[in-house]
């Protein structure tokens, strides 16, 4: 598996190295609103609309399963505060330590 990582992890720099060279060319961006322009590289504009891209994405995937960890907390407390109830009903208190005047399961004990 560490194998398979590393050979991934370079392929992934080799292609990344391959499209920065490939894409040198500065081109104007223009910013609305404010009309503000500027020039940078292509591969700068390229991979920072892909890094926006894939931020908003996460956020919106985040942001959907919100709901799911709210109700997910609700009833972890609801079956925390059920199982105390349980408990209390059973009379189950918490275990009780070994009396050490006890003689353990399979000993024989001496009678006077």
């Amino acid at each position: 598996m560490t194998l398979l990582r590393w050979v991934l992890l370079v392929a992934g720099i080799i292609a990344l190295t391959l499209f920065v060279l490939a894409n040198p060319v500065p081109l104007p961006v223009h910013l609305w609103p404010g009309g503000w322009v500027f020039e940078a590289p292509g591969w700068q504009v390229l991979l920072a609309t892909a890094l926006v891209g894939f931020l908003l994405g996460a956020a919106v995937v985040w942001l959907a399963h919100v709901p799911q960890m709210r109700r997910l907390s609700r009833l972890e407390r609801s079956a925390a505060l059920l199982k105390g109830e349980l408990d209390q009903a059973k009379g189950v208190t918490a275990p009780a330590p070994p009396s050490p005047r006890r003689a353990s399961p399979g000993t024989a004990v001496a009678v006077r």
